[in-house]
């Protein structure tokens, strides 16, 4: 910052600017596709694939994006595994390797 700026005085206009700066970039912060730099280990297979891409920063977005969501459809589809046996009791053992036979 230079001497100027710290010697002028705070004036309204000053104060609305820098109200207006903290509210945008709490937005940009807030926004669902704001981007973070991190630093992160990976295993070498997994910068070698992020490194033959176009975009590695991208790609592995999508990826971990992907991952997140798979992760939670699962988590939601245990919680309702759950409600249902709390209804319904748990599953008969017999149906239960039938159908785990079926996705072999």
């Amino acid at each position: 910052m230079s001497t100027a700026t710290l010697d002028r005085p705070i004036t309204s206009e000053r104060t609305t600017s820098a109200r207006q700066a903290a509210s945008e970039s709490q937005i940009v912060t807030n926004h669902p596709t704001a981007k973070v730099r991190r630093t992160y280990t990976l295993d070498r297979n997994v910068a070698e694939y992020l490194d033959a891409t176009d975009n590695a920063s991208n790609t592995a977005n999508s990826l971990l994006l992907e991952g997140m969501r798979e992760k939670q459809r699962l988590e939601a589809f245990a919680r309702l595994i759950e409600e249902l046996e709390e209804i319904s009791g748990p599953p008969d053992p017999a149906l239960v390797e039938e159908a785990r036979k079926l996705y072999r």
